[in-house]
């Protein structure tokens, strides 16, 4: 998606991550850094690295939707790209809900996916 970003005019690291911050917060209701203190990471740790299963799978479809609606939109620009991004927040927030309603639990919780692993003595797929 960075690379689509780059194509479309985004150019230096804070538009990066004002996008980022634009789908976690439509999509998930937190900030890069608000999700990262619910799972208990600290600036230099990898926020995917630690996402279950469902968090990533959510943040991929929120990511392939966006790069869909920024070729349909021909979006150019931060301010396109940040519309485009939260439009497809909405998507992954929409599926939130669904699963959410359906596990009767949160998707979004300080589980850490490396600490699970850990936890369970579960060797990450080759």
């Amino acid at each position: 998606m960075t690379d689509e970003w780059k194509e479309r005019g985004v150019q230096n690291g804070i538009d990066y991550a004002i996008l980022t911050n634009e789908i976690y917060k439509s999509g998930f209701g937190v900030t890069a850094k608000e999700y990262k203190n619910i799972k208990r990471l600290d600036d230099r740790q990898n926020l995917r690295d630690s996402m279950t299963n469902i968090e990533l799978a959510l943040t991929n479809l929120g990511e392939a939707t966006a790069v869909e609606f920024h070729k349909k939109n021909d979006s150019k620009g931060l301010k396109e790209l940040k519309n485009d991004m939260n439009e497809a927040g909405t998507v992954i927030n929409s599926a939130k809900k669904e699963i959410e309603r359906k596990l009767e639990r949160p998707i979004v919780t300080s589980d850490n996916y490396i600490e699970l692993t850990e936890d369970n003595n579960l060797k990450l797929p080759n």
